[in-house]
């Protein structure tokens, strides 16, 4: 499965999201941040599946 990051800016800095989960975003002051917090979000989603399914690769 091939995930696409966006990151673009806002009146208030830049917002990231990863266009097939839209849901899932983040904001940051640079788009490097925003990107960071996006992945650390994606971390704890996938993290929190794990948990629930267990072991099996997702």
């Amino acid at each position: 499965m091939n995930l696409t990051p966006i990151c673009r800016p806002t009146a208030t800095g830049f917002e990231a999201f990863i266009e097939e989960i839209p849901e899932l975003r983040a904001e940051g002051t640079t788009p490097e941040e925003a990107s960071e917090k996006l992945a650390a979000s994606v971390d704890v989603v996938l993290n929190a599946v794990r948990e629930v399914i267990g072991d099996e690769p997702i």
